[in-house]
């Protein structure tokens, strides 16, 4: 009963070696980093701040949040249209026997 066993089917090597696809992931993480301070900042100045200070905090988030925005959907775009998200989803141990004897577990 081999056919239990499924190979993984090698992906062609464009998808494998994407570098746009690793250029978009880096700047959507940076983007979000961006953003997550953006946030942390505007929560520090909450609280006792001038209310200029909060405002230009808050405007400068809302920049952050756009950039993340734009920049995830760049990176989906691309996936989407490239699939080279595939090696990520696919990519897996290939299940042998453990013996010569297929028809165990």
């Amino acid at each position: 009963m081999t056919a239990r066993y499924h190979h993984v089917s090698v992906q062609p090597r464009e998808i494998l070696e994407c570098k746009t696809h690793e250029i978009l992931k880096a700047r959507m993480r940076a983007d979000l980093r961006v953003y997550r301070d953006g946030v942390n900042t505007l929560e520090d100045l909450a609280i006792g701040a001038m209310p200029k200070d909060f405002e230009k905090a808050h405007k400068l988030a809302e920049i952050a949040r756009i950039a993340y925005i734009a920049a995830r959907d760049r990176f989906n775009a691309h996936v989407t249209s490239h699939r080279c998200e595939v090696r990520y989803i696919r990519y897996r141990a290939v299940q042998r026997p453990r013996s010569g004897n297929c028809e165990g577990s």
